[in-house]
C-alpha cells in the first residue's frame, strides 16, 4: 500500500511535470510544495531517501520545462524581470557569495547547500508567471495539492508523534535518537496553503471550489498545528486576518456585510482547526503551552545576540562583514547552524554593504507590492489573487525574522522577485494601453522596454 502511495505522489508530479507545458504557471504550485512532497515520496519509496536530490531534479526540470515552454511560445518571459529588486537581490547574491573569501564558518558548505534553490525559484520560476491572471490560475491546483499533501501525511505510516510533534521518521542514528523530516517545511507549507484558501476568489460561485478552500484552511492550518510549527501556524492565521480585508473589496452595505461575515466565518475556522488538530498527545499540549514559549524566544534571540557580539568586537568588519555563516563559527555551533534573523545575519555576516542592500530591496518590495495591488483593486478576481500573492510574501518575510539564512533560503526574495516583475509588466501594459486609447501608433514594445524605466511610476505618455 505504501508503494502504491508513493507512486501515487510521483504521478502527481508527473502530472504537472506535463501540466506545465500547457500551463507553465503551474511550476509556481510544484516549487510551493516541494519540501513536503519530499519527504512523503521518500517515505513511501526509499530511493528518493537514498538519492535525495532525485526529487528535487524532478521538480527542477518542470521548472526548467515551464519555462522553455513559454521562451518557444514566444511569450517574452522575461518582460518585466529587469527591475530594481531583481538587480539589488542579484547584487546581493554576488555580495554573499564574494564574502566567502573571508568567513571563518563553513559558508562554501552553506552555499553549496542552496544554490540549486536560488537558480530554480530565483532565477527560472519567474520566468513561468507573467500576470496576475496567470498567478490567479495556480491557485486551485495549490488547494488540491495541498488537500492531498495534508491527507497523506495524517495517513503515513512512517509518520508519529515526536517531542510534541508529529512528523516523518527518517532513520535512527544508533544511538536512540531518531532523525525526522522539517517539520518547519511542513508547517509553513500548511500555513501557505491556508493562507491561499482564506483569501482567493474563484471564477464563478463555485460550491466545489468553495468546500474545497474550506478543506484547505482546516487541514492546511491542521499541518502546521499537528508539525509543531508555532510561529508558522500564528503567523498564518495573523496574515489571513490581516489581508483578508485588502482581498475583498467594500464599496456598498452589501459587500461591507459579506466581508464581515466572511471575516467572521474565518475566525470560526480557525477555532475549529485547535479543537480538531490539538489535544492529541501529551507533549503537543506541553508544546502549545503559550507559557513555556517565551524560554524558546528567548533562547533564539539569544543565538543572534551570540553573532551581534562577535560582529561588534571586531570594527574591522563592520562595512564587510565577518563573512558568509559565519555563525557556524563564532557561536562555536559548529555545523552549518546559523542566526536565523534575516537582519542580525545581513548586519553581522555581510556587514553595512549587505544590511544596506537588504534594506533597499524590503523598500522596493513594498513599492512593488502596493503598486500592483492598486493595479488590480477595481476587478475583484485580479484583487483577491494579487492580495493573496502579497499575503505570501508577507508571511515569507515575516518568518524571516526567525528562521533565516540568506545563500540556503531563497526565501521571501523568490516571491518578492516574481510580485515586482508581475507590477512592472502590468505598468508597461498599462502604458500601450494609454498609447493606443489616446490614439498614438502603439510603440514598438522594445521601445517601451528601453524608456519605460526613465519615466515617473504611473505616468501617462503625452
Amino acid at each position: 500500500m505504501s508503494e502504491i502511495l508513493g507512486y501515487f505522489i510521483l504521478a502527481l508530479v508527473g502530472i504537472g511535470l506535463v501540466g506545465v507545458m500547457f500551463r507553465p504557471q503551474l511550476a509556481f504550485a510544484l516549487v510551493l510544495s516541494l519540501y513536503p512532497l519530499k519527504q512523503l515520496i521518500g517515505s513511501y519509496l526509499p530511493i528518493f531517501m537514498r538519492v535525495s536530490l532525485l526529487f528535487n531534479v524532478i521538480v527542477f526540470a518542470a521548472v526548467f520545462v515551464a519555462v522553455l515552454t513559454r521562451f518557444t511560445r514566444r511569450e517574452r518571459p522575461t518582460a518585466g524581470l529587469l527591475n530594481g529588486l531583481t538587480v539589488v537581490t542579484l547584487i546581493l547574491y554576488a555580495y554573499a557569495t564574494f564574502a566567502l573569501l573571508w568567513t571563518p564558518g563553513n559558508g562554501v558548505a552553506r552555499w553549496m547547500d542552496g544554490y540549486a534553490y536560488w537558480v530554480m525559484n530565483v532565477a527560472l520560476l519567474p520566468l513561468a508567471l507573467s500576470t496576475v491572471a496567470d498567478f490567479r490560475k495556480v491557485l486551485v491546483p495549490i488547494l488540491i495539492v495541498g488537500v492531498i499533501v495534508a491527507v497523506l501525511f495524517y495517513v503515513n505510516p512512517k509518520a508519529s508523534w515526536y517531542s510534541g510533534r508529529f512528523t516523518i521518521y527518517i532513520a535512527g542514528r544508533g544511538t536512540g535518537d531518531e532523525i525526522r523530516a522539517n517539520p518547519l517545511a511542513v508547517g509553513q507549507f500548511g500555513g501557505s496553503v491556508a493562507i491561499v484558501a482564506a483569501l482567493m476568489l474563484s471564477g464563478r460561485v463555485s460550491l466545489l471550489i468553495n468546500a474545497l478552500r474550506v478543506v484547505a484552511i482546516l487541514t492546511g492550518l491542521g499541518l502546521a498545528v499537528t508539525s509543531g510549527s508555532r510561529a508558522q501556524a500564528v503567523f498564518a492565521m495573523g496574515t489571513m486576518v490581516l489581508f483578508y480585508p485588502l482581498a475583498r473589496p467594500i464599496k456598498n452595505l452589501k459587500q461591507f456585510i459579506l466581508t464581515a461575515g466572511g471575516g467572521v466565518f474565518l475566525l470560526a475556522m480557525m477555532g475549529i482547526v485547535f479543537e480538531l488538530f490539538l489535544g492529541h498527545q501529551r507533549g503537543q499540549a506541553v508544546r502549545w503551552n503559550v507559557g513555556g514559549w517565551g524560554e524558546q524566544i528567548v533562547e533564539r534571540f539569544g543565538d543572534a545576540a551570540l553573532l551581534l557580539k562577535a560582529y561588534i568586537a571586531s570594527p574591522e568588519s563592520y562595512l564587510q562583514g565577518l563573512g558568509t555563516n559565519a555563525f557556524s563559527y563564532v557561536s562555536g555551533f559548529g555545523g552549518m547552524s546559523y542566526a536565523h534573523n534575516a537582519p542580525i545575519e545581513m548586519l553581522c555576516e555581510l556587514g553595512l554593504i549587505g544590511l544596506t542592500l537588504y534594506l533597499i530591496a524590503t523598500v522596493l518590495a513594498f513599492k512593488w507590492g502596493r503598486q500592483l495591488f492598486r493595479d488590480h483593486k477595481e476587478e475583484p478576481l485580479d484583487r483577491a489573487a494579487a492580495a493573496v500573492l502579497l499575503a505570501l510574501t508577507f508571511y515569507a518575510f515575516t518568518l524571516s525574522q526567525k528562521q533565516y539564512t540568506f545563500v540556503a533560503m531563497p526565501e521571501p526574495w523568490w516571491l518578492w522577485i516574481i510580485m515586482a516583475k508581475l507590477a512592472v509588466h502590468r505598468q508597461r501594459q498599462l502604458k500601450l494601453e494609454a498609447w493606443h486609447d489616446d490614439g498614438i501608433a502603439e510603440p514598438d514594445a522594445d521601445h517601451v522596454e528601453a524608456t519605460d524605466e526613465h519615466e515617473p511610476r504611473g505616468a501617462v505618455p503625452a
